[in-house]
């Protein structure tokens, strides 16, 4: 059976040094692939995890082929590798057929405004300051 189709999760296992260079304009949340002709948005789902020794982001992005999950899986990750130095993290990719789509899971959806982020939402600084 083919997959409808693929999803490429970048995982963030590490965040980066706060002594790093603190760019307001800059997000977590940005989709630096959506700049791709007639694409729309790439990443379309993060999740957070926050436990007793870790936090952790996910990043989900939406390709038609395996190849293609994979490469924007690590174009992402090398993204916020260049503008977060020490920030490590891994990329997998898995098929996904309508059924799973279709099952009765809830989602929430958070919309942050428009740039700059840092005067109304200090969301991702609190997370990071938690360590």
């Amino acid at each position: 059976m083919k997959p409808d189709c693929w999803h490429s999760v970048v995982k963030i296992t590490q965040v980066p040094d706060m002594s790093g260079k603190d760019d307001g304009e800059v997000s977590w949340l940005c989709d630096p692939l959506s700049a791709r002709e007639n694409e729309g948005n790439v990443v379309y789902c993060t999740k957070f995890t926050l436990d007793k020794e870790s936090f952790s982001w996910k990043f989900y992005l939406k390709e038609e082929t395996r190849k293609e999950a994979i490469e924007s899986g690590f174009c992402f990750l090398d993204y916020l590798q260049e503008l977060y130095p020490g920030l490590d993290g891994k990329v997998k990719v898995k098929p996904i057929y309508l059924e799973q789509i279709s099952n009765d899971r809830k989602f929430s959806e958070l919309v942050l405004p428009e740039p700059p982020y840092r005067k109304r939402i200090d969301l991702i600084k609190r997370i990071i300051n938690l360590f």
